[in-house]
């Protein structure tokens, strides 16, 4: 079948779309197809705003990774649009789209990594009350598109300042790329227990994004169709199995996929244990340590995509459509090779009462500070790439 990778933003009155098609095959997919992925980020994920030459503003580095780039690329170009936001989230053009920077081939590869091109460019900085929109365009060298990846993000602080009320105040978005409810939304806040610096917690939000979800290559390949928000108030992450105890302004979070709460309860980056039990709610609320990017990929895969434990004595339940948990051993030997598995993958869980067919090194089988090198097994991306695909529409 064909699916379109599209993102389509609507911030304000300004709507923003862009749209891809790629061949997909019906299941079992069993190969991530090489298709041209491109990951834009920005650092600071939410940098603070302020008068040009004030100590206030963040100067701010865009940044491309491209896995996969077509033979034809022959120029990589950066442009820039900038916005204000009123107190109602209505958006003005200030300036429209800019060119800031090109490459033109052989396009740098990225340090470490020659299989994959790295681009990046800095600037100053932008006021506050300001909604920043970027895009990476690829270009052949006749000069038509082959890709373009467009990016928007809230200078901080974001809602504006004439915004007063805490139950009023909405999630600031710091990666934003499809209208809520089009595309998955995750929302990140602190956990109440949370005082780190904001520049050490946004940083440990654009990790989340970039070295967390993304690092799933299944996930990465549909890396246009997520948005990313920083709450700027806080939750109380509790021990499973009690429930979370959402923020004030909760009711302006009830669209969001996944309400991520980060807590800074270990001793250290390297600290493998925190004593404290991250879990995922029925309703998309999950817990991680800060530093735990392979946490949070496994919390992910609970809250955002609906995937079920692969360890003893986790949280099992075989669902109706693309289970990664089965109650039968010979039902799940009969689904193993649409599955993407041999039937000699089905292992125990507990006592022969649960079976799973994914790697022992699958993500949902480990938590903690890294994540595995491959994410999410091929039975769990198949659910991750179903749910992100009907999220979308598509």
């Amino acid at each position: 079948m064909r699916l379109a990778r599209c993102a389509v933003v609507v911030i304000g009155l300004v709507l923003l779309t862009g749209c891809e098609t790629t061949m997909m095959g019906t299941l079992p997919d069993c190969t991530l197809q090489a298709g041209v992925t491109t990951v834009p980020m920005h650092d600071p994920i939410y940098p603070a705003g302020g008068p040009a030459g004030g100590g206030t503003r963040e100067s701010v580095t865009y940044r491309l990774t491209v896995s996969y780039a077509p033979a034809t690329l022959a120029t990589v170009n950066l442009e820039e649009r900038v916005e204000s936001v009123d107190a109602a989230g209505n958006t003005t053009v200030i300036s429209d789209w800019a060119q800031l920077s090109t490459w033109t081939a052989p396009i740098p590869t990225c340090p470490g990594d020659a299989s994959k091109l790295c681009v990046q460019h800095s600037i100053s900085g932008h006021d506050t009350d300001r909604l920043i929109r970027y895009r990476f365009k690829l270009l052949d060298d006749a000069g038509v598109e082959l890709r373009v990846h467009e990016v928007a993000y809230a200078t901080k602080p974001y809602p504006p300042s004439t915004v007063t009320a805490d139950e009023a105040k909405q999630p600031a978005p710091v990666y934003a790329q499809g209208a809520l409810g089009q595309v998955m939304d995750v929302a990140f806040m602190r956990d109440v227990n949370n005082t780190v610096s904001d520049s050490t917690f946004h940083g440990h939000v654009r990790g989340m994004i970039e070295d967390s979800l993304y690092h799933d290559e299944r996930v990465k390949f549909w890396a246009k169709q997520f948005n990313f928000y920083i709450n700027p108030l806080t939750a109380t992450a509790q021990e499973y199995p009690d429930d979370h105890l959402p923020p004030v302004n909760a009711a302006n979070l009830t669209a969001f996929e996944g309400r991520a709460i980060l807590h800074d309860y270990a001793a250290s980056p390297s600290d493998p244990t925190t004593g404290f039990r991250d879990h995922t709610t029925g309703d998309g609320w999950f817990s991680t340590e800060q530093w735990h990017r392979g946490t949070m990929l496994h919390e992910a895969g609970h809250g955002l995509f609906g995937l079920k434990d692969e360890y003893e004595g986790g949280a099992h339940l075989e669902v109706a459509s693309l289970p990664n948990n089965w109650q039968n051993r010979n039902e799940a030997k009969a689904a193993a090779a649409s599955r993407c598995k041999d039937s000699k993958d089905v292992d125990p869980l507990h006592k022969n009462s649960w079976f799973k067919m994914c790697a022992v090194d699958s993500q949902m089988n480990q938590s903690g500070e890294d994540p595995t090198p491959m994410g999410y097994d091929l039975p769990c991306e198949q659910r991750v790439e179903d749910v992100i695909t009907q999220a979308s529409g598509q």
